[in-house]
């Protein structure tokens, strides 16, 4: 009886093991993002849930969440590994003159950056099990119904190269006709340190060059947009 406890004892002690080490790695897997930017922990959060069965099309392995706020700053990231998604929603610390996080009330929208695409997308919660797309300190919002609603860059292509870059990046973007083009470069804030607004580019491969060579090494967020709608790729500054 006792050798039968034992092997009870052991087996048990194994699959908790093995149970315990498998969220390890998927938590690990969720915090090496790529495509969006980590973003700083400003110690006041609320947590976003996207339940397993939420989603009308799933998400692959390796795919990327966001959320961004009102301002179109992005405010947290994720990788998809499987099962429930978790995600941190950082508040505004009150305590720093600019805004690096989400205000009570605020509404945010969820984005998701397909990797074998390489294309993000506009999410639409259909229903929420709990709370809602607004921000509440030390709140909990759960997605009961998820839907792919739009992309976010559907009539431009965007491409940086260098990249890494120490000096000049070349920006390449291409429009389907004529349209007048904004472009910004935002730090891991959310804080715009480039911008340009109101260029009138052509129908066809536009070419833009971005001079990085004062700004401090790190990763930041290229975004060009218009009526058209908007493109995003990270760009990585090195010394």
């Amino acid at each position: 009886m006792k050798r039968i406890f034992l092997k009870v004892l052991i087996f048990c002690s194994t699959a908790l093991y093995s149970q315990s080490m498998e969220n390890f790695r998927f938590q690990k897997e969720a915090n090496l993002v790529k495509h969006f930017s980590k973003i700083k922990n400003t110690g006041s959060n609320q947590t976003l849930l996207i339940l397993e069965d939420a989603w009308s099309e799933r998400p692959s392995i390796g795919d990327e969440l966001a959320v961004y706020g009102s301002n179109n700053n992005l405010n947290t990231s994720v990788v998809y590994v499987g099962n429930h998604t978790g995600l941190s929603l950082w508040g505004d610390d009150l305590y720093t003159e600019q805004k690096d996080g989400l205000t009570l009330g605020e509404s945010f929208e969820i984005r998701l950056w397909d990797a074998s695409e390489n294309k993000e997308y506009l999410l639409s919660v259909e229903e929420w099990a709990k709370g809602e797309g607004a921000f509440e300190q030390n709140g909990l919002s759960v997605v009961k119904e998820i839907s792919y609603v739009s992309f976010s860059s559907t009539d431009v292509l965007l491409d940086v190269y260098p990249n890494p870059v120490n000096t000049e990046a070349n920006i390449t973007f291409e429009l389907k006709e004529d349209f007048v083009v904004h472009m910004e470069l935002l730090n891991f804030l959310g804080q715009v340190v480039r911008s340009i607004n109101n260029m009138t580019c052509l129908k066809g491969e536009n070419l833009l060059l971005l001079n990085v060579q004062d700004l401090p090494s790190g990763i930041y967020n290229l975004k060009i947009y218009g009526a058209f709608g908007e493109s995003l790729h990270q760009i990585s500054v090195i010394e």
